[in-house]
C-alpha cells in the first residue's frame, strides 16, 4: 500500500511491457522530464521500447499495453 501524491506518475503495464524485467522501465521513469516530453509520448515512447526488446531478444510478439496517469490537485 502507498499514497500517491500531486506530481506521482502511475503506470499501468501489460505483461508483454514487463518480459524482460522492470529495471528498465524504472530507469526510463527516472529519466522522464514532463518539461520536455508530454506524458502521453513518454508512454508511447515505453511501448515502442518494449516492442524492439521483444523483437532484439527474438521472443514471440506480445501485447504491449501502457497506460500513463500523472497525480494533479484539482483546481
Amino acid at each position: 500500500t502507498d499514497t500517491l501524491v500531486e506530481g506521482d506518475i502511475l503506470l499501468l503495464l501489460s505483461d508483454g511491457v514487463t518480459n524482460d524485467g522492470v529495471g528498465w522501465v524504472e530507469e526510463m521513469l527516472q529519466g522522464y522530464d514532463a518539461r520536455q516530453t508530454a506524458l502521453e509520448q513518454f508512454a508511447d515512447d515505453l511501448a515502442h521500447a518494449a516492442r524492439e526488446r521483444q523483437r532484439k531478444q527474438g521472443e514471440r510478439e506480445d501485447d504491449i499495453t501502457v497506460i500513463a496517469l500523472r497525480v494533479e490537485k484539482r483546481k
